[in-house]
């Protein structure tokens, strides 16, 4: 419910919002799709514990990313 208005928010006055708006959604999805394929994989070969673990580590390593380029921490 909030990325639309994020969205909006953000492309204000561009003429984008849309084009922003399917571009989100589209990366949403293919993050869907690659997070249960890899977490399949990963589950599989390596265990379950493994598979959380290596998620958990992208997940903080997103953050920090977003942090270090944003500054909004």
């Amino acid at each position: 419910m909030i990325v639309p208005i994020l969205v909006a928010i953000v492309l204000r006055g561009s003429g984008h919002i849309n084009a922003g708006f399917s571009f989100v959604m589209t990366c949403g999805g293919i993050s869907g799709a690659l997070s249960g394929s890899s977490g399949g994989f990963v589950a599989q070969y390596f265990g379950y514990f493994s598979c959380v673990y290596s998620f958990g580590q992208c997940s903080v390593a997103w953050v920090n990313c977003v942090e270090f380029f944003l500054g909004c921490f």
